[in-house]
């Protein structure tokens, strides 16, 4: 039987990453600006999504979104419905899961987190520390019996430039980028060493710290915007996934599927 063709969608801080997926191949990708989202206008949204995976989507046996946004969450599933022509699965604590949550309010965890660790689960069923490197920096933990045990946040390299900017008198705001030598010889130079392997050495200390608690070597996922450039620096055998996201949501769709007289 054929795998079924997927509308995914990604509604991180910044942007919406929109993914046309059959079965782990992508077959279309693309992104739009958040700000530029008019939650007041399905329609023009739905456009926008078409344009991003260059006006050949579908046609799609179904669809799933995730989104830190929730302002924006209804009206993008409505735009994502009209346009796929399916029902939209959209992935938070009380969809049907894969892994069980021992978190202490399952309401509070951040939906990317938990769309995250069920593609962990998916690519590692003997447990994973994930690491998403954005916006934010976070750790999700998951063991061997499939429970989500928790995990940690803390801020990632382009949030630490603007905080530095806006609550310092003399440091510039700066693009950060993988540097050169970590010792730097000019002030934004500086800031953008300390940024990242700050980052890289909060990510390699903080998952030595783990397997230290749990008392094993669980294998760590990396992903996000900065996951390849972290991955130069730390020695942490880890794989980078960058589509790790949407194997999860995918992941989600299959578990939650509707039926076919509820599109």
């Amino acid at each position: 039987m054929k795998a079924p063709r997927l509308l995914l969608l990604d509604l991180g801080n910044t942007d919406l990453v929109v993914v046309d997926w059959r079965e782990g191949t992508v077959l279309g990708q693309g992104r739009v600006a958040g700000a530029e989202l008019d939650t007041r206008r399905p329609a023009k949204i739905g456009e926008q999504i078409g344009r991003a995976i260059g006006g050949a989507a579908g046609p799609y046996e179904g669809a799933a979104l995730v989104s830190v946004v929730p302002g924006k969450s209804a009206a993008l599933a409505r735009a994502a419905a009209a346009l796929s022509g399916c029902s939209v699965v959209v992935a938070d604590h009380r969809v049907r899961l894969p892994i069980r949550l021992r978190y202490d309010d399952p309401a509070s965890l951040g939906p990317d987190r938990l769309v995250n660790a069920v593609g962990a689960w998916r690519l590692c069923p003997g447990g994973a520390i994930v690491v998403d490197a954005g916006t934010a920096t976070t750790f999700e933990v998951i063991d061997e019996r499939g429970e989500l045990l928790g995990g940690l946040i803390a801020p990632g390299p382009d949030l630490g430039a603007r905080a530095l900017a806006e609550h310092t008198a003399r440091l510039p705001l700066v693009s950060v980028r993988p540097p050169g030598a970590v010792v730097a010889t000019s002030t934004e130079d500086a800031i953008i060493s300390g940024l990242f392997h700050g980052t890289a050495a909060l990510v390699e200390g903080l998952v030595a710290r783990i397997r230290a608690e749990l008392g094993r070597e669980l294998p760590v996922i990396v992903t996000g915007g900065w996951a390849e450039g972290l991955l130069d620096g730390p020695d942490l055998g880890a794989r980078c996934e960058p589509w790790l996201t949407f194997i999860g949501l995918a992941e989600l769709w299959e578990l939650n599927r509707p039926s076919p007289d509820s599109a």
